[in-house]
């Protein structure tokens, strides 16, 4: 089909949109040539998309709830749930019985039966600053260290890799800033801790500690469009790391 709208309606209107533009629809299984202006569309055509729209929206919500608890179910046990490693930290492959397998590169992605992936302390330079900066902090407020850093000429965490602002890919610069140094000094990874839920996201459904729920009016924004939104710390898997 066209596409998983959140309406089986939508879907339909679209396709009766695009017809009467004189495309042709060429499905899979079936083909639907264009509608003349003013022609009534076949009844049978317009149940049939309806179901079919239907039953698509109905597996996005159920992709949505399986990748959840998924990720609930290795927050849980310590595992790693995605995205790209913490800075002192790389990711690893392990086997069932823990055994690390290898480093995974940035981006690597393996699925291999009775494997996971775990934060491990990564470069020893990376793990003195992380020590440093804790020690500082101390002291010393968040701005301050990052001036410090930044006048030692140490490069922050991704510098000079790409990222997208609003859209627009650039290069990190490499410049310390007081939220840098705040998020590493709160990382729980080095309490050796994981912690899953932090955010909320998606426009079908939300990570909870009991499992998927449903959107409700706090996680839309003015403009009706779901919004990013940071969960209580009573609503995030928190668990020893593994490894």
């Amino acid at each position: 089909r066209l596409a998983r709208p959140d309406h089986a309606m939508d879907g339909v209107i679209l396709e009766k949109e695009l017809r009467e533009t004189g495309i042709t629809l060429v499905f899979m299984n079936h083909e639907l040539p264009p509608l003349r202006r003013g022609q009534r569309q076949d009844i049978g055509e317009a149940i049939t998309a309806y179901c079919d729209y239907q039953q698509s929206g109905t597996f996005r919500d159920e992709l949505a709830e399986k990748m959840i608890y998924a990720q609930l179910q290795l927050a849980q046990r310590g595992y790693s749930t995605g995205g790209r490693a913490n800075f002192g930290f790389r990711r690893n492959l392990v086997n069932g019985d823990g055994t690390v397998i290898r480093q995974l590169s940035d981006g690597e992605i393996v699925r291999q039966k009775g494997h996971h992936v775990v934060l491990l302390p990564g470069p020893p330079e990376e793990i003195d600053l992380i020590r440093r900066i804790l020690g500082m902090l101390e002291k010393t407020p968040a701005c301050r260290v990052a001036r410090i850093l930044n006048a030692e000429g140490i490069p922050s965490p991704d510098a000079g890799r790409k990222r997208k602002d609003s859209g627009v890919a650039h290069n990190v610069s490499g410049v310390w800033h007081s939220s840098t140094i705040t998020s590493i000094a709160r990382n729980p990874l080095i309490r050796a801790m994981t912690s899953y839920g932090r955010r909320s996201m998606g426009d079908r459904c939300r990570t909870s500690l009991e499992g998927p729920r449903q959107l409700d009016a706090s996680d839309f924004g003015a403009n009706e469009k779901p919004k990013v939104i940071q969960n209580p710390e009573s609503q995030q898997v928190r668990a020893p790391a593994h490894g």
